[in-house]
Order: C-alpha cells, then sequence, then structure tokens
C-alpha cells in the first residue's frame, strides 16, 4: 500500500496515542538520567604567554621572526604538556590525586587562538576544586621544567584558576538534553505508527476501502450498537404512547 502525504498524515493522526506514549516516555527517561544519574562536570584552566622574558637593552620593537618562533613553539608546547613528562611528575609530587595518567590525560585540553602567543590549559572535573588545582599544578610545572628542556625561558602565566570560584557545572546541559529526547521520541513514535500501518490491512474507512479497491465509495452504513436501537426503540415507544387515547395530536422527540 503506498502512502500519500495526506494518508500519511491521517496515520499519524489516528496513532497519536503511540506517539504521545513514546514523547512522555522519552522525556521521563532522559530527565530521570539527566537531573538524577549524571554528576555535573566542572572546568578551570589557566593561561600562559609564549615570549620572550627579558628585555634586550636599545631594542625598541617587536622581533618579527621572534614572534613567528614563538608562535611556532606554542605547537611543541601544547604536545608537551599532555606527555608522561609532565602528568607523571604531577602524580609523583601529588600522591593524594586519585587518579592515573591516562584519566588526567583525558582531562586536559590544551588550546591555543591562531597566530597569538597565548595558551590555555582547561581541566574538566566533578569537583571544581579539583578541577583548578590540577590545573595550576600542571601549567606551574610545565612553565617551571620548560626552560632546561627547551634552554629558553620564553613562558610567562598570565592567570591561574581560583579555587575559591564557585562556577556553574559546563555540562551536563539538562534542558537540551531532555528536548532532543523529546524530539527523537516523537519520530521514533511516528516511524512505529507508519511500520504498523504499512503491515496493517485492516479496512476502518471509506478512504481504506477506495485505497484497497480504486472503487468509489457510493454509500456507508453507519455501525449500529445496542445503545442506537434502544434510543430508536425508547422513542417509538412514546410516540406511541402520546397518540393513545384519542389525543388529536403526535409529539416526536
Amino acid at each position: 500500500m503506498e502512502l500519500d502525504l495526506k494518508h500519511m498524515l491521517q496515520t499519524i493522526w489516528k496513532r497519536k496515542g503511540i506517539i504521545a506514549f513514546f514523547v512522555v516516555i522519552g522525556i521521563i527517561a532522559s530527565s530521570y538520567y539527566s537531573y538524577l544519574v549524571l554528576k555535573p562536570v566542572y572546568q578551570a584552566s589557566t593561561k600562559f604567554i609564549v615570549n620572550k622574558t627579558q628585555f634586550e637593552e636599545g631594542q625598541g620593537t617587536i622581533n618579527i621572526n621572534e614572534l613567528n618562533a614563538n608562535i611556532k613553539l606554542i605547537q611543541t608546547y601544547k604536545e608537551l604538556i599532555r606527555t608522561d613528562w609532565i602528568l607523571k611528575e604531577v602524580l609523583r609530587k601529588n600522591t593524594d590525586i586519585p587518579y592515573t595518567t591516562a584519566q588526567l590525560l583525558s582531562m586536559i585540553k590544551v588550546s591555543s587562538t591562531n597566530d597569538t602567543q597565548v595558551v590555555t590549559i582547561s581541566v574538566e572535573n566533578e569537583s571544581y576544586q579539583m578541577a583548578a588545582r590540577l590545573a595550576n599544578e600542571v601549567t606551574l610545572l610545565f612553565i617551571a621544567k620548560i626552560p632546561s628542556l627547551m634552554h629558553v625561558d620564553n613562558v610567562t602565566l598570565l592567570t591561574s584558576a581560583d579555587k575559591n570560584a564557585e562556577p556553574s557545572p559546563i555540562k551536563p546541559n539538562r534542558l537540551m538534553n531532555v528536548i532532543i529526547a523529546a524530539i527523537a521520541a516523537f519520530a521514533a513514535g511516528i516511524s512505529l505508527a507508519l511500520v504498523i500501518s504499512f503491515f496493517d490491512d485492516s479496512v476502518y474507512t471509506e478512504e481504506d476501502i477506495e485505497l484497497a479497491t480504486g472503487l468509489t465509495t457510493l454509500a456507508v452504513i453507519p455501525k449500529m450498537n445496542r445503545k442506537h436501537v434502544r434510543t430508536k426503540h425508547d422513542r417509538a415507544s412514546r410516540q406511541r404512547q402520546t397518540t393513545s387515547g384519542g389525543d388529536a395530536y403526535v409529539t416526536t422527540q
């Protein structure tokens, strides 16, 4: 049976109970998972700049070659921060941190804006205080160790993570999760309704007859139940009662 747009809309409306059921279940499940199961995640970050820390006497302008060299070094620094050279040292100095190097690596993000000398180290954790502590530890250790490795002192701390701040969690976005779940459930309900209709060969309306036979419906006999028959019988009885005894008029209900 080929479904045109009109028939599809009729099918969707006819199966609206299934669709509504899916939507309600999706909203309830998403709300439960987002508000009761998922834990909030916080982010803390530090910033440092890659530049020349000592001002050379008599040099009053920016050296473009040194500027470009510092920008190119940033890619190297970003990789070094995420290596065991830094992470294992952080864990060795902070034995109370309950993470492995792999877990610590998954929390750290190092980013920089194109053509700038500023680098941001961000750490995500379920505890903001832990995130701030890890961000500061990684940044300070990197700044302390990089001169001995690269034989150049060109990293300066700009901002550290404030352990006393009370930021809002960056995820999960609970409302967005519920909206996405509702939309997905709505789509799933529509799909199921169309699948059921496609495999359902039952005839419910005159339109179904026309689609099945290709013929035009000439007449429709309405379905009658006992209530309809009883109502008509009661009306006929009242009419007979009003006409009995020689009354000159007939009332109809």
